[in-house]
């Protein structure tokens, strides 16, 4: 009996007898939808959709048998390749199908760390930092294909600079520190010409009487 078949392009490859209905002899033979012989396995992905037909040759005075396959396929979806990305807490709107590699389909939606639909834009001063999901979804009988952008943002540097000394008198022994916890670096200028590359605290000696300004 005749047959019918929808395919993903990303589909494995498909026995043609196994599509057929009632209960067909083995040994016929394949021919594609130009009518030239072919094999009974179908590539989605390389395959031409169409009607197949399949024939049995009959033993005289019976006459040849066939039935056909008609076959659909149905192109995969690209939601191209995801990246992450950091920004700056002051930078400019991001558009997030930029930042995806590959090449994907301009039909597919957005959604953001907490799997609500949003329009695909990415603004570091008001947006939640997460993951964003870009979600193509083909017509049946393909499933719907996913790519992600990791979004961190950078925020200001907020923080306390704190100088600890054990007195006045040179030489003086001076404690810098800082309550900022956030990723960076720290370079502090110590007005004596002398320039530390420390986040953590740690101790100048100041061996000169003087006014000192420090950054």
């Amino acid at each position: 009996e005749d047959g019918n078949l929808v395919v993903c392009t990303s589909a494995p490859t498909v026995n043609l007898f196994t599509t057929l209905g009632g209960s067909p002899h083995i040994g016929g033979s394949w021919t594609d939808p130009e009518g030239s012989p072919c094999i009974e396995n179908f590539a989605p992905a390389t395959g031409t959709p169409g009607v197949y037909t399949y024939t049995v040759t009959g033993i005289a005075p019976c006459i040849n048998d066939l039935s056909t396959v008609t076959i659909g396929v149905t192109e995969q979806g690209n939601a191209g390749v995801g990246a992450s990305i950091t920004l700056c807490y002051d930078g400019s709107e991001v558009d997030l199908f930029e930042q995806l590699a590959g090449a994907p389909d301009a039909s597919g939606s957005w959604t953001d760390p907490a799997g609500s639909p949003v329009a695909g834009f990415f603004d570091p001063a008001n947006d939640t930092e997460g993951t964003y999901l870009y979600t193509v979804t083909p017509p049946f009988p393909c499933p719907a294909v996913s790519a992600a952008i990791d979004v961190d943002v950078i925020q200001p540097a907020v923080t306390t600079f704190l100088a600890e000394s054990n007195g006045t008198c040179a030489p003086a022994e001076v404690t810098f520190s800082h309550t900022y916890t956030g990723p960076g670096t720290c370079t502090w200028l110590l007005g004596n010409g002398d320039v530390v590359q420390d986040c953590a605290p740690f101790v100048a000696v100041y061996p000169d009487p003087g006014t000192y300004d420090v950054t």
